[in-house]
């Protein structure tokens, strides 16, 4: 029982995580955001997991939030397929 309210909680976890790094996305693309206070916290939260993701480019473009969502949508998926 303990492992599955913990189990609950770490999707949980996911699910704010996924809206944060959504926020950070959508900040990014406002240059007025990028000296707001929050918009410093968010690139802090969000920045050491996507970086794990920089090296996937396409031309200019970085689509490291795109596969950073969808690696932790592919976690999220795993786990209720195999209950």
């Amino acid at each position: 029982m303990l492992l599955f309210q913990f189990i609950r909680l770490l999707l949980r976890a996911i699910d704010i995580y996924m809206m944060l790094i959504s926020a950070y996305v959508i900040c990014t693309w406002f240059p007025q955001a990028r000296n707001m206070t929050f918009a410093r916290w968010l690139q802090a939260v969000c920045e050491p997991y996507l970086s794990y993701f920089d090296r996937i480019r396409i031309g200019m473009f970085g689509f490291s939030a795109v596969f950073g969502l969808l690696f932790l949508q592919f976690l999220k998926t795993w786990y209720y397929s195999n209950r």
